[in-house]
C-alpha cells in the first residue's frame, strides 16, 4: 500500500526536484493516456459537447493540451490563501503542514504564469455565487 502523504513530503521536499522528475516520468504517461481514453469515450461514445479534465500540471506538462480547445486555471487569491485551503482540505490521513503545502506549491509553476496561458481565469478567492455565475457565462 501506497502511503501517498509518505510519499508527498519525500518528493516536494525542498532539494528532492530530482527524485520528484523520476516519480513524474513514471506516472505521467499512464496518467496521460488513461486521461485521454476518458476523454474519447466521452466525446465519441457519450456524444458530451464538454468534457472538464482536472489537472494540475496542464501547462507544466504540455500533454494533454492539444486536446483541449478552451483552458481555465482556477486561481485564489495570495498564496498565503493557496496553503489555507490547501491544509483545510486534506482530510484522510494526518494534516499537511504549511510548510508541507508551501513546498508543493513551489513545485509548481507559479499561477500568474499559468493564469496568463489560460482563456479563461476562475478567482475563487470571491464569492462561490460570483464564481458560479462567471464560470456559467464564459460557456
Amino acid at each position: 500500500v501506497l502511503d501517498r502523504a509518505a510519499m508527498g513530503r519525500l518528493v516536494f521536499a525542498e532539494g528532492n526536484e530530482r527524485l520528484r522528475k523520476r516519480l513524474n516520468a513514471v506516472t505521467h504517461p499512464v496518467v496521460v493516456v488513461t486521461m485521454v481514453a476518458r476523454l474519447v469515450w466521452a466525446v465519441l461514445f457519450r456524444r458530451m459537447r464538454i468534457v472538464v479534465l482536472d489537472t494540475p500540471l496542464l501547462f507544466e506538462t504540455g500533454a494533454l493540451l492539444p486536446f483541449c480547445s478552451r483552458t481555465v486555471v482556477v486561481a485564489c487569491g495570495s498564496q498565503e490563501q493557496q496553503v489555507e485551503r490547501i491544509v483545510l482540505r486534506e482530510t484522510a490521513g494526518p494534516k499537511m503542514s504549511k510548510k508541507e503545502a508551501l513546498d508543493r506549491i513551489r513545485a509548481q509553476m507559479p499561477m500568474d504564469r499559468k493564469v496568463s496561458m489560460a482563456d479563461f481565469v476562475l478567482d475563487n478567492s470571491r464569492t462561490f455565487c460570483a464564481v458560479s455565475t462567471f464560470f456559467l457565462d464564459s460557456l
